[in-house]
Formats: structure tokens, C-alpha cells, sequence
């Protein structure tokens, strides 16, 4: 830190007080959980992502809580409507919709899409697709910015 000070040049401080602060950072592999993000993703259950990894169900969530924010079934949920909303404006039929989502039946689909979003999936689309009167809603702590052309998720 010393030859901050002692250095003249404002460029030469700059670089000598990020090459400081960069040597503090504590570098960090977070290739296991990109891992079982891909996992849950390609819908792996926790119990077969636990066994992969060599590691407990417990240790899974409590990882996932850790760096993602969320449980992973919390994450799986958020994933699948997220798939929903962008296929949404190509398949305009929310039966297919429900069933290209894996869900089991509409009935499935419907619960599912409550629990995210508070709203009946044809009431949500309703919504979105007419002129919004706020320019975003919230989805479990998941900030939805809306336009009539576009659903933006900001996280």
C-alpha cells in the first residue's frame, strides 16, 4: 500500500491500489454449483443431484440457498414459468403450453403458475400482453418489467 503513496501518477496509483484490492479477493470455485444449476435446469431431482456430487440433500439446498438466494424447488419453479412466459407468444395456447412444460395436466399448470405468480396463467397473460398501466410487477421478490412487446425479468 506504500507505493501508493509514493507513487506520482494518478494512473500508476490507480493500478497499483486495484492490483491491491484484487489480491484481497478470495478467488472462489463455483464450478459445483453451476453444475447442479444445469442439473436442476434439465430437471434432475435433488435426490440424483445429491448423489452425483457425493454430497447430502441438506448440503444441496443449503448451498443453492447460499449462492442462488432460493431452495432449488423454489429455482426449478421460477426456471419453468420463465420458460412458459417466452414460449408463451409462439404457442398462444396455454393447454400446449402446460404440456410442452411437463406439467401432468392443466390442472398442474394452473397451481403451478398460482403459486409463482398469484394470478390464473390466462389472467396473468391478459395483463401482460395489454398496454401496462405500471412499467413492472413483482413475482416472489423477482422484479417483472413489462412493455407490450416484451417481458424483461430482472433479478
Amino acid at each position: 500500500m506504500s507505493a501508493v503513496f509514493e507513487t506520482k501518477n494518478r494512473e500508476n496509483q490507480i493500478e497499483l491500489l486495484e492490483n491491491y484490492w484484487l489480491s484481497k479477493l478470495k478467488s472462489k470455485d463455483l464450478n459445483k454449483i453451476e453444475n447442479i444449476i444445469i442439473d436442476i435446469e434439465n430437471e434432475i431431482n435433488v435426490n440424483n443431484i445429491s448423489k452425483k456430487n457425493k454430497i447430502s440433500r441438506q448440503y444441496v439446498n443449503k448451498l443453492f440457498l447460499k449462492h442462488v438466494g432460493k431452495t432449488p424447488s423454489e429455482f426449478y419453479k421460477i426456471h419453468r414459468f420463465r420458460k412458459v412466459v417466452e414460449e408463451y407468444r409462439d404457442t398462444q395456447s396455454l393447454t400446449d403450453l402446460a404440456y410442452q412444460k411437463l406439467f401432468y395436466d392443466q390442472s398442474h399448470f394452473i397451481r403451478a403458475f398460482k403459486t409463482v405468480t398469484n394470478n390464473k396463467p390466462s389472467s396473468f397473460f391478459k395483463r401482460v400482453d395489454s398496454p401496462p398501466s405500471k412499467s413492472h410487477f413483482e413475482i416472489q421478490g423477482i422484479k417483472i418489467l413489462t412493455n407490450p412487446y416484451k417481458i424483461f425479468v430482472e433479478e
